[in-house]
């Protein structure tokens, strides 16, 4: 091993294995605590993977209560999936002022209270099997997503 200027080893000479290869090194007869770590989360992520795949699940019939987050858009053909605490009162201030429905021109003049209220906006809910079918297969769907914690901790300040 030789030492670079900051005095870290160096272990990285032609033909030498990383710690990373190590640790997964197949020859290796007893593996370190990591491995057996890292190996007990492949298989669980394994295991989940195949409980949940698409041949073992059975197709659930959506209720009601599945399509009320999703609002719809007539005039655009838009259906938006809201989530909470990842700019929803913005983006449903957006859609009251894209369907016509309220006495708004500018998002931001709509107060955020306003915006929540369930009768501002249609949702896919509101519709029959068939029209809801037509709108799910020709419309464009959108949503946004959040990092986890900073969702978390914007519904814990809220």
């Amino acid at each position: 091993m030789r030492r670079n200027p900051f005095g870290v080893d160096i272990c990285c000479r032609k033909g030498s294995r990383s710690p990373l290869q190590e640790l997964y090194n197949p020859i290796q007869l007893e593996l370190s605590n990591t491995a057996v770590l890292h190996q007990m989360r492949r298989d669980q992520v394994t295991d989940t993977c195949r409980a949940n795949s698409a041949t073992s699940r059975k197709r659930r019939v959506l209720t009601p209560n599945d399509l009320k987050h999703l609002v719809v858009d007539e005039d655009h053909e838009l259906i938006y999936c809201y989530v909470p605490k990842v700019a929803c009162t913005n983006w449903k201030r957006l859609m009251m002022v894209l369907t016509g429905r309220g006495k708004y021109s500018d998002p931001m003049e709509i107060p955020a209270n306003e915006a929540h209220v369930s009768a501002n906006l249609k949702t896919l809910n509101q519709y029959s099997i068939p029209e809801i079918n037509h709108r799910l297969k020709s419309y464009m769907k959108f949503l946004f997503v959040r990092e986890p914690f900073e969702r978390l901790v914007s519904a814990y300040r809220n």
